[in-house]
């Protein structure tokens, strides 16, 4: 598809980490602020657009911990000895890779000068392929639902879609998944955040044709959506400057 059309979003690729130097200074999405558009779109306004970015809930800050323990063996009070054991079963490789970025050119799509940016939390290499595989928490009664659906999560796919296009060979992708219990980062709690030992290995497999149909018909539409509240919001705002 030959791009059309031009937008402005809240934030530009700057190119921070040096991978996509042909990308720099381009508008930019995320994976997650796709679906927090969608599903919180006056949250999203507030931190994108005003800058009032609110703090992580009490779920994503214990997920990050999980997430470093995992890449970096980084220890904190938050994590039980339990908590630990469990994350010491993923298996990790001599190839493997955590928070990998990952930049995918949207212009193939219909929108110029336009990328999504995301951070894949294990990538490992065997021989000839190339795997990714997400990292999550939370209750494993929905979780199945959640990440199988091949209709409605499309995170890894993506990612394994950049990195086809970077000459990698995909393997498999699929989410990690450990379940979680506990409402409250209360240390001694009965209540406190934990995990229960289970981890659930959903696959999410991998389709090229799947994945530019979600970028076309999914995410360029939503990024046109974000340019045209930001387009409004700039105009008053402007106007409110004067």
């Amino acid at each position: 598809m030959k791009a059309t059309k031009t937008i402005q979003l809240p934030k530009i690729y700057e190119n921070e980490l040096g991978n996509y130097p042909q990308h720099k200074n381009k508008q930019k999405i995320s994976y997650s602020q796709l679906n927090s558009f969608k599903d919180y779109k006056e949250q999203y306004i507030q931190g994108y657009f005003l800058g009032n970015s609110s703090e992580s809930g009490m779920f994503a800050f214990f997920g990050n911990l999980v997430g470093t323990y995992f890449s970096d063996g980084e220890k904190n009070e938050n994590l039980s000895v339990s908590d630990m054991e469990t994350i010491d079963k993923l298996v990790k490789h001599e190839s493997s890779k955590f928070e990998a970025e990952i930049v995918i050119d949207l212009e193939p799509f219909g929108l110029k000068d336009c990328v999504l940016q995301g951070f894949s939390d294990h990538e490992y290499d065997d021989d000839i392929f190339r795997y990714i595989e997400d990292l999550k928490t939370g209750s494993s009664k929905s979780m199945q639902e959640k990440y199988g659906d091949m209709k409605k999560y499309y995170q890894t796919r993506m990612y394994a879609y950049q990195r086809e296009n970077e000459g990698f060979k995909i393997g498999g992708c699929q989410v990690n998944h450990l379940d979680r219990k506990g409402n409250n980062l209360i240390i001694g709690d009965k209540n406190c955040l934990r995990l229960t030992g289970q981890i659930d290995y959903i696959h999410t497999p991998y389709k090229r044709e799947d994945v530019e149909d979600y970028l076309k018909n999914s995410v360029v539409p939503v990024c046109k959506e974000i340019a045209e509240y930001y387009s409004v919001y700039n105009k008053y705002f402007a106007e409110n400057k004067k």
